[in-house]
């Protein structure tokens, strides 16, 4: 329980009130949902014939709707809640690159010795029998 509320509060030190929290998480979520009217008409134009169980219909018109609305929710949010929003998700994408650099760099250090993936390859490929 404390850990939950120093983490929490951790959270919460950015932001000198409660509505900048709301502000950002919302402007975070529509951030998230613009990428939905790109990826549907994306996925129009590069794959039209694929199967699908549901068809939006006129979404040549509402796809680009959608990402224009989207925008103006996070520019009409203000200019605190945007800055506030990308030193976020730059913050959070330098220190996630960061962790993913040592995990890589772990990862390769500490990886199987020649002689354990050669027994691992011929457990999934042996070598053919001589007739």
């Amino acid at each position: 329980m404390i850990v939950a509320t120093v983490v929490g509060l951790l959270f919460l030190l950015p932001f000198p009130a409660w509505g900048e929290l709301v502000n950002v998480v919302t402007s975070a979520s529509v951030l998230m949902y613009a990428a939905a009217p790109l990826a549907l008409w994306s996925l129009r134009k590069q794959k039209p014939d694929l199967p699908r169980t549901y068809t939006l219909p006129g979404a040549a018109v509402l796809a680009p709707l959608a990402f224009i609305f989207a925008t103006w929710v996070i520019v009409f949010s203000g200019w605190q809640t945007y800055t506030t929003l990308m030193v976020g998700l730059v913050g959070t994408l330098a220190v996630s690159a960061a962790w993913s650099l040592l995990i890589f760099y772990w990862a390769i250090r500490t990886r199987l010795p020649s002689e354990k993936v050669d027994e691992y390859v011929r457990d999934v490929y042996p070598p053919p029998v001589a007739e």
